[in-house]
Formats: C-alpha cells, sequence, structure tokens
C-alpha cells in the first residue's frame, strides 16, 4: 500500500496516526456530528452520506470504536461492566445494525462533546 492506510479495530483500512490522511479523516467529525443531530431522524438517509464520504465514514467507525475502549477501560469492576456499559454499548451497536439509531437515540447533543 502507499504506507498510510492500516487496518483498523472496525474491521476497515484506515488511517495511521499522525498522517495528512488521519488529520482530514478527525477534520470530518464535527461535521458528521452536526449531520447526526440534524438528520430528523433519518438513518438511511445519515448512513447514505456518510458513506458517501469515505474519510467521513472511517473517522466515525474509529471514534466510536475508541470510544468504546476508553470507556471500557476506564469503568473499574466487572459487574459495573456487564451491567452497565456493556448493556449501553449492545444497545447502540443493535440500533446501529438495525439502522435505527438516529430513530432510537436522541443525537442533539452530540456537537457538546466537541
Amino acid at each position: 500500500g502507499n504506507g498510510i492506510a492500516t487496518r483498523s479495530v472496525c474491521g476497515r483500512s484506515c488511517f495511521r496516526p499522525y498522517t495528512v490522511a488521519s488529520l482530514l479523516a478527525c477534520s470530518k467529525l464535527p461535521i458528521a456530528l452536526d449531520m447526526a443531530k440534524d438528520s430528523n431522524c433519518k438513518d438511511r438517509e445519515l448512513r447514505k452520506r456518510l458513506e458517501a464520504d469515505s474519510y467521513m465514514d472511517c473517522a466515525v467507525r474509529e471514534c466510536y470504536a475508541s470510544f468504546k475502549n476508553i470507556i471500557k477501560y476506564l469503568v473499574e469492576g466487572e459487574q459495573e461492566k456487564k451491567l452497565g456499559i456493556n448493556i449501553i454499548f449492545d444497545e447502540v451497536d443493535s440500533c446501529i445494525e438495525d439502522g435505527k439509531l438516529i430513530s432510537d437515540v436522541n443525537m442533539r447533543a452530540l456537537p457538546a462533546l466537541l
């Protein structure tokens, strides 16, 4: 390859840290968050818009995978992970797979995370 892409935690070819491509992908996150907030409960439309921009799609997937790993690392105790965090992430993952994330989860607060 070009020395930039690497296999990501979500199974896609994404970008190594600190490359121009990874910085471009990171710059897509605020745009993706606004798109999610303004999607008006239309998962299919949001998915189509994300997939139209491979950098944005990869950035969103990588950000979510990293967020999951960080939260799971920070939460102490197996009981807390089993009863709380894992259940929440399983539900979000299920909504993503079913194409119902936007309709089932309130995304309006996402831009405040940045």
